[in-house]
């Protein structure tokens, strides 16, 4: 028995040896995506179905022009593809537009890029390319910038980009074949897309877009259109005609900057949830979210995360994250704050519930005075069950250089969770930008992406950040004390429902329960699951 014994324990030793995670713990040193001569830029990133990533940019390292590039990481940050990463075309261009990258099913990625035209290319896993070295060019395309892919939920995709300010619509199939297209135009109206979601199970997708007020993108106002469009390519919303999410106008002064161009999230039902900032005499973060039928949950023009005025402060900047609840609905908005003069900034966060309560006060949260330099590339994330986290580029100086923080939000009160309150994910205190973070799949942990050094010369940088606020490999990490999922903790019922399931009895709000393995390590029933959390619940560590 004792040599038995000392067999498994050995074979245990020798597993853990030759799994070693790479996620460094050191935000001086963070893990590399792409390192070396040249410039590497513009990273995108998403998640995979095994709580990794994938990341893509651009890099000139081969020759004077861009072309983009690939890794994926697993949930360890273990790079899957070769150093330096896979190069999936074969474009020179010096100038680099916005692209796009989504993740289908089986973990392929699909990156849509211009090159003389709009191309999509997929990347296998082991990042082989089925469709050649290039992809595939869609029909009729040249001079197309700007291109957006979705996955839509049956692993179709649709491929939309601006063309002399008309929307162009090209659905192809998962082994690169085309199906039917379509445009979208509007008279004298300039158009360019800004991001697309899939609805549903089926074919069905949602398009953001901005729209111009004249042909002109860079000069004219700005506001932003949406439009859901189902398997016959027919738009279904506000009987097919397109919704004003933010109509732009000159009294009262409301647009949205040049070149910037919101995010979409899906809400998991059908439905999208957005959030951005404008340039008229608001000057505010605004919410809104329609449900799969294209009804809007907040007042036309959006719900505005802080009732401070502008004379007092401007909002620069808007990240949205949003968690479907029992009973309400929540989402968090960060936004960079500023003076009116434009010369100092700091950081906000508000969470806003769907019945149009700002939790978190009128004016919201602040993780930053308005006392010091200027942030940029603020994300919102979930963060464990129930909080949320900010993550951003903070510049030392006034034009640099930067790290990169994040920080934990209470979901009732707004307060920091981790202690210090922010985290430093990267602190080499060089410039940086292209800040983009996910969520894992299959954990609370975030995955952070970025080129790291000055133009030209930058390289490709990953993170992950757990959710107790370390950096790397993660200790035990701990469901939330809402253990029956009722929006109302730390209260004793948690814990009496928690032991009535560890008995074999029911819990209060089934089925939305959490499992009785609290600590996750996968030993259950066991008292240490008890212990852990009755540690949590009196503010300790997890166990």
């Amino acid at each position: 028995m004792r040599a038995q014994c000392f067999v498994v324990l050995s074979m245990l030793a020798l597993t853990a040896t030759g799994a070693q995670a790479q996620w460094t713990s050191n935000p001086l040193v963070n893990t590399p995506a792409a390192v070396g001569a040249g410039d590497q830029a513009t990273p995108l990133i998403r998640p995979t179905s095994d709580g990794g990533a994938w990341v893509v940019w651009a890099d000139n390292t081969p020759g004077p022009g861009y072309r983009h590039k690939v890794q994926r990481f697993d949930a360890l940050g273990v790079a899957q593809l070769p150093a330096g990463g896979v190069t999936i075309n074969t474009r020179n261009n010096t100038a680099n537009f916005v692209y796009d990258m989504e993740v289908g099913p089986g973990d392929i990625a699909y990156v849509t890029y211009d090159n003389s035209g709009m191309w999509l290319q997929a990347v296998e896993p082991n990042g082989s390319l089925p469709w050649g070295s290039q992809g595939i060019v869609m029909p009729s395309s040249s001079g197309a910038v700007g291109g957006q892919v979705c996955v839509c939920g049956d692993g179709s995709l649709v491929v939309c980009y601006a063309l002399s300010n008309v929307l162009n619509f090209k659905r192809v199939f998962d082994d690169g074949s085309f199906d039917t297209s379509w445009t979208l135009a509007e008279a004298s109206r300039g158009q360019a897309p800004s991001d697309m979601v899939a609805s549903g199970s089926g074919s069905d997708f949602i398009l953001l877009w901005v729209r111009s007020e004249t042909t002109n993108m860079v000069t004219s106002r700005k506001g932003l259109k949406i439009q859901k469009w189902d398997d016959t390519d027919s738009p279904v919303w506000n009987g097919g005609v397109a919704i004003d999410v933010y109509a732009s106008s000159a009294s009262p002064s409301r647009g949205i900057q040049s070149g910037y161009f919101p995010a979409l999230v899906a809400d998991g039902a059908g439905g999208a949830v957005m959030a951005w900032y404008d340039t008229g005499a608001d000057r505010n973060a605004w919410l809104q979210h329609y449900t799969s039928a294209g009804v809007a949950k907040f007042a036309v023009n959006g719900f505005a995360a802080s009732t401070t005025t502008s004379a007092t402060e401007f909002r620069l900047s808007a990240s949205v994250a949003y968690r479907s609840r029992v009973g309400l609905d929540d989402y968090m908005i960060v936004y960079e704050r500023s003076n009116p003069a434009q010369s100092l900034y700091g950081l906000g966060a508000q969470l806003i519930l769907e019945n149009g309560v700002r939790q978190w006060g009128g004016a919201g949260v602040e993780i930053n005075p308005i006392a010091g330099n200027h942030c940029s590339f603020v994300n919102a994330n979930p963060a464990g069950p129930n909080d949320y986290a900010a993550t951003w580029l903070q510049y030392l100086g006034a034009n640099g250089p930067m790290e990169i923080r994040s920080t934990r939000l209470d979901l009732n009160t707004g307060a920091p969770v981790w202690s210090p309150a922010q985290l430093g994910v990267s602190t080499n205190a060089i410039n940086k930008t292209r800040l983009g973070v996910i969520k894992s799949a299959t954990s609370d942990m975030l995955i952070a992406a970025w080129a790291d050094g000055a133009s030209g010369s930058a390289d490709i940088l990953a993170q992950n950040i757990n959710v107790d606020g370390t950096l790397g490999p993660a200790g035990p990490a701990c469901d939330s004390i809402d253990f029956n999922a009722d929006g109302l903790y730390p209260d004793t019922a948690d814990i009496d429902d928690f032991l009535s399931v560890f008995s074999g009895g029911p819990c209060s709000n089934d089925p939305n329960c959490h499992d009785i393995d609290f600590n996750n390590d996968s030993l259950y029933p066991d008292t240490l699951d008890i212990d852990s959390l009755l540690s949590v619940f009196s503010g300790g560590a997890c166990l």
